[in-house]
């Protein structure tokens, strides 16, 4: 995989990752993916997705709730009780951790934020291979009109208004 992920990314999107594993780990999920991450993504979003998440006028609490329930539709680890069991992320949620670094990187952003991880989980989502629990999470973000040209549209767009605000800012 990739080296040194605690450098490539914000505090934030590591919390968010953090909070991906205690979401698996309460479900009594040994596998962590995407819908774990991306209910991760939308508790603690930073401010370049938070602005993102305005912008497209995402319903972020009745989002969380369908995400959760497609959650919920993981197989469980029947006898949980040892504190150490081990968890695994699956191939889609490596496939977005490179896919948020490529796109930080080309559009020379320093760090990986929340906002990189959502377009890695939501490109994984709709252009890898799908599990049921993979379609069920296509359908919500079809249904809620998030796709990654939507993303990158919208990130543009509040790309632009804070590059006119720091003219403004200069002048």
């Amino acid at each position: 995989m990739i080296d040194n992920l605690a450098d490539r990314f914000t505090d934030k999107s590591q919390m968010s990752a953090m909070k991906a594993m205690f979401v698996a780990k309460r479900n009594r999920h040994s596998i962590i993916d995407l819908p774990h991450l991306l209910f991760a993504l939308l508790e603690f979003p930073e401010d370049i997705l938070a602005q993102v998440i305005q912008l497209l006028e995402i319903d972020v609490k009745g989002l969380k709730k369908r995400i959760y329930k497609v959650i919920k539709l993981q197989e469980k680890v029947p006898f949980w009780t040892r504190r150490d069991w081990k968890m695994f992320v699956t191939p889609n949620v490596k496939k977005s951790i490179e896919t948020a670094i490529s796109l930080s990187e080309k559009r020379g952003d320093e760090k990986a934020s929340s906002m990189h991880l959502l377009y890695g989980v939501v490109d994984s989502t709709i252009n890898y291979p799908r599990t049921e629990i993979q379609l069920e999470l296509y359908l919500l973000l079809r249904d809620a009109n998030i796709s990654p040209s939507i993303l990158i549209s919208a990130l543009d767009e509040v790309d632009q208004d804070k590059d006119e605000i720091d003219l403004v800012k200069k002048e």
